[in-house]
């Protein structure tokens, strides 16, 4: 895990409390079905810009993310930019808590950490 991701995970979790279990959880790229956990990562999100007023997935904001991290690296961009494609399926998931994103967000991370290795991103 992201040593900024961590950061903003233990930030979140003041308003959204988890327990150690759960973050455990989420350290092994697993998430727990919990609303607290899912508005967690709904929290993390939307403070890096990749989830929006309206509890979308922003596919611009995930890239300018990647293109930040690896502006050298065409490769791993082009690989980003596969990855961020496949996860905007999100946005056109049946949720139930609309603009909140907590549902949302948790597809989001599934649907990274289960595409990442296959796109050729080390998950940490």
């Amino acid at each position: 895990m992201k040593k900024w991701f961590l950061e903003l995970t233990v930030e979140c979790s003041k308003e959204h409390p988890v327990t150690k279990e759960e973050i455990q959880m989420l350290k092994d790229h697993k998430i727990p079905d919990n609303k607290n956990v899912k508005c967690l990562m709904g929290c993390v999100f939307r403070k890096i810009g990749w989830l929006d007023d309206n509890g979308m997935f922003s596919f611009n904001n995930a890239y300018k993310t990647s293109e930040e991290e690896y502006p050298d690296d065409k490769t791993k961009l082009e690989k980003a930019k596969n990855l961020y494609s496949l996860c905007e399926k999100v946005n056109t998931a049946e949720v139930s808590d609309g603009k909140e994103g907590c549902e949302r967000s948790s597809l989001l991370a599934k649907c990274l950490i289960e595409n990442s290795s296959k796109m050729g991103f080390v998950v940490q």
